[in-house]
């Protein structure tokens, strides 16, 4: 099984969502913009899944771990506050408007790594 990248920047939420998954059985791996920017997509046991949060200001770096993700055929679920980047996210495997229900975290996630 891929691992799940998980890029967050809010320390407590990534350990509630790493500890989320991994009661599911993914092997989550907690990676930051900017290595998810620099490279952290290249290695030869790439993700099975991106996780991203992403807000208003984060549009180039967000918009480039996308598409390196998607060009290597990883889908994406974008976890974001802001309602508005929902239709400019349409590209995606999902966005999910914080705050969100737990099991709808759990569903999508399940729903988007079986794709």
């Amino acid at each position: 099984m891929k691992p799940i990248y998980l890029v967050e920047p809010d320390g407590d939420t990534a350990t509630e969502e790493q500890s989320l998954l991994e009661e599911d059985g993914f092997e989550v791996r907690l990676v930051s913009r900017l290595d998810a920017a620099d490279g952290a997509l290249d290695s030869a046991d790439s993700a099975g899944l991106v996780l991203l949060t992403t807000g208003p200001h984060d549009g180039a770096v967000a918009t480039g771990i996308i598409a390196k993700a998607t060009s290597q055929g990883i889908p994406v679920v974008v976890l974001t506050t802001d309602e508005r980047q929902r239709q400019s996210l349409a590209h995606v495997a999902a966005v999910l408007v914080k705050p969100f229900d737990l099991q709808e975290f759990r569903w999508t996630v399940l729903t988007v790594y079986r794709l």
